[in-house]
C-alpha cells in the first residue's frame, strides 16, 4: 500500500485453538472494550472531510475494508448541512448531532452509473441508517447504525497513519488470510500503558498497539479463551522498558532482530 513506511513490529499470536475457541461455549463475561469512544459533538464533526474506511456488521458478523476510501466521503457543515460523495454520485442533506446521537436526512442523489464494483448505492443507504457518532481513541469517527446493525469507521482525509495513532499503521491497513475459515475478526488500537513494576506478577507496560480479536466484532464481547493477536511496535516497546532500566524485554528483542 502506497504511503506506508517500513517499521519494526513484533507479532505475538495465540491462535492454536482457533478452530475450537470460536465455537466452544464459554462463560458469559463482559470485558472493557479495547478502543475508547466518546460521544461526538457537532464541533467534532465539522471541519474534516471524513473518508469511509471500513464497515462492521453484526448480522451476519463481518468486517469489510473499503478499498478506495477517498471515493466515499461525508462532510459536515457548521450550518447543519451535510454533503456525501458516493463514488461518482453526490447527495446533500441535513443533520442533527446531540449527545452522541446523530440523525442524517439525505435528499435525492445523482444517479450516475459508477461501475459494477462501486459501493455508491450501499454507502448512501448505510448513511441513511446512522443514528449515532463517536470519536475513537485513534482519531477516527465511528458512525453507529440503527437497530445495532453495526458501524462505519471514517478517517479524516489527508491524515496519515502516524498522525492517527503513532503506530505507522491503522487497523484498516491490516489484512488477514483466514484460509477460508468463516470467523470474523476486528482490529482495534489500544492506548499505551506506562511501565509499572509495583504489582504482581511482575513489571507491566506496553506502548500503543493493535489488538486483533477473532470470533467477535465488538471487543467488549470477548470471552476467556478466545484467540487474540497483538501487533506491537518494537522500538517503542524496547524504549519503554529500557528507560525503566529493565532489560528483560530489551535483550531478547534486540537479539531476535539482529
Amino acid at each position: 500500500m502506497n504511503g506506508i513506511r517500513k517499521f519494526s513490529l513484533v507479532v505475538m499470536t495465540l491462535l492454536a485453538f482457533l478452530l475450537t475457541a470460536c465455537l466452544a461455549p464459554a462463560p458469559a463475561q463482559t470485558v472493557s472494550t479495547q478502543s475508547v469512544e466518546v460521544p461526538a459533538t457537532q464541533d467534532d464533526l465539522v471541519g474534516p472531510t471524513w473518508q469511509w474506511l471500513s464497515w462492521v456488521a453484526t448480522l451476519p458478523a463481518s468486517q469489510s475494508v473499503v478499498p478506495e476510501p477517498e471515493k466515499y466521503t461525508i462532510t459536515f457543515m457548521a450550518n447543519g448541512a451535510v454533503s456525501v460523495q458516493a463514488d461518482c454520485n453526490q447527495v446533500v442533506g441535513t443533520y442533527i448531532a446531540q449527545n452522541g446521537n446523530l440523525l442524517i436526512d439525505l435528499g435525492p442523489s445523482t444517479m450516475a452509473f459508477c461501475g459494477e464494483q462501486s459501493l455508491d448505492q450501499q454507502f448512501v443507504a448505510l448513511i441513511g441508517q446512522v443514528d449515532g457518532a463517536t470519536l475513537v481513541n485513534n482519531g477516527q469517527l465511528r458512525l453507529s447504525l440503527s437497530q445495532n446493525a453495526g458501524y462505519l469507521d471514517f478517517g479524516a482525509a489527508g491524515a496519515d497513519a502516524t498522525a492517527i495513532n503513532g503506530l505507522e499503521i491503522t487497523p484498516q491497513q491490516i489484512h488477514l488470510d483466514t484460509q477460508g475459515l468463516p470467523y470474523s475478526w476486528v482490529a482495534n488500537v489500544v492506548a499505551a500503558t506506562p511501565y509499572d513494576a509495583s504489582q504482581p506478577p511482575g513489571p507491566m507496560g506496553l506502548p500503543e498497539h493493535v489488538v486483533i480479536n477473532f470470533c467477535v466484532t465488538n471487543p467488549a464481547d470477548k470471552k476467556p479463551g478466545d484467540p487474540i493477536m497483538y501487533i506491537i511496535p518494537v522500538d517503542s516497546y524496547v524504549n519503554l522498558w529500557a528507560q525503566a532500566g529493565n532489560d528483560a524485554v530489551v535483550k531478547p528483542l534486540t537479539r531476535s532482530l539482529s
